[in-house]
């Protein structure tokens, strides 16, 4: 443990950091825990300061440590003029890590809020390494091999040279890493889990158990939820396809996956239907179909299926049936396969789309159907 005497200047900087965005709110959330604050625009930590520090926690390689600072509190008005109140004995609690020790705009202060949220990233990160999850190679900025945005490029030079849009933008692939990397951390939240929701789905039938942290619940709606991240993925390959060979001159409206390649192997020449394009086709039945059915119960209600609605309320009413804990857990563990498999295939997936837009733009240069 260190306090403030054995190192001033490091907790002096700490104090000066808290006087500034985007730490000035940590000061102001506390202050909400004081009674008979005056209105006002700033504060100012007096000089009667003290402090201890000691490490908290390590997480994914990094050191987190847990200091508490004290000091009375003045505060001024919009003027700047200081108001006659001032709070005696004001006292926080900060998370702070040091990313390189030598350089202070490195140093993260948190509140308990922004610690959950770091330790969420962290973790996250950890099961992402852990668990050999994919990356979205084609729209890295240092990565080998195929690249998204230059071999884009290149196409859109070579056969669109007058096309105007954001299909083959810097700020479209900023669109496919986001989405990525929010399905890709949704995903790594339920590996995390995992473990503790199978142990919980053993006991949920037994009136003998009780808790009040149950976490099955958002594991099991957790999961339509990817599977809508990674459905949202292709709709943007559609949406790629559409900006070049438009199913419709007259339309503004982005056709689905689905409507995409449906049609365009109902109208589009023998000469069209390459290897890459029935790889998409050939989705629709298999792999893009599942997508729909997980992704369904979190944006429909259809009384007509099963589930009708809510994964998590659909486990309601089954448990007064005959739920078999361990089928369940193998249906859960075989759904988390198929959605992180169907995250490495989304880099295939970027390049056999501009194989086939280059394809097709050789053998039919004017988009492949009329207006209609």
């Amino acid at each position: 443990m260190t306090n403030y005497n054995e190192n001033r200047s490091e907790f002096d900087e700490i104090f000066s950091e808290l006087r500034y965005h985007p730490n000035e709110h940590l000061t102001h959330n506390r202050l909400l825990a004081y009674k008979n604050i005056p209105e006002y625009k700033g504060f100012v930590f007096e000089y009667n300061r003290s402090g201890s520090s000691a490490p908290f926690l390590r997480v994914n390689g990094k050191e987190i440590d847990r200091y508490e600072l004290s000091c009375d509190l003045g505060f001024y008005d919009e003027t700047g003029k200081h108001l006659d109140y001032k709070l005696p004995n004001f006292t926080i609690e900060l998370f702070i890590v040091r990313k390189e020790p030598e350089y202070s705009d490195n140093l993260i202060i948190m509140g308990i809020d922004e610690l959950a949220f770091y330790l969420n990233v962290q973790r996250n990160d950890e099961a992402k390494a852990t668990f050999n999850f994919p990356s979205l190679s084609p729209c890295e900025l240092s990565s080998d091999g195929f690249n998204y945005i230059s071999e884009g490029r290149r196409i859109l030079n070579s056969y669109f040279p007058t096309l105007q849009g954001p299909a083959l933008d810097l700020y479209f692939e900023d669109e496919l890493n986001e989405i990525f990397a929010v399905t890709t951390n949704a995903l790594a939240f339920l590996y995390r889990i995992k473990e503790r929701v199978f142990e919980e789905t053993t006991l949920i039938k037994s009136h003998r158990y009780s808790s009040q942290f149950n976490m099955y619940p958002r594991f099991n709606n957790g999961i339509s939820e990817v599977a809508g991240g990674l459905y949202s993925f292709w709709e943007r390959i559609a949406f790629v396809f559409n900006e070049f060979f438009p199913l419709s001159q007259s339309s503004n409206r982005v056709p689905s996956y689905h409507q995409y390649f449906t049609k365009q192997a109902e109208k589009a020449d023998i000469s069209l239907k390459t290897a890459s394009f029935n790889w998409f086709f050939d989705r629709l039945d298999n792999q893009h179909k599942r997508l729909g059915e997980l992704r369904h119960p979190m944006i429909h209600y259809n009384k007509h299926s099963s589930p009708s609605g809510m994964r998590s309320a659909e486990l309601i009413k089954q448990l007064h049936n005959n739920l078999d804990p361990a089928i369940l857990q193998q249906t859960w563990a075989e759904e988390l396969e198929f959605l992180k498999s169907e995250l490495a295939i989304l880099s295939t997936g970027l390049e056999k789309m501009l194989t086939v837009i280059e394809e097709w733009a050789i053998v039919s240069p004017r988009p492949l159907n009329n207006p209609v």
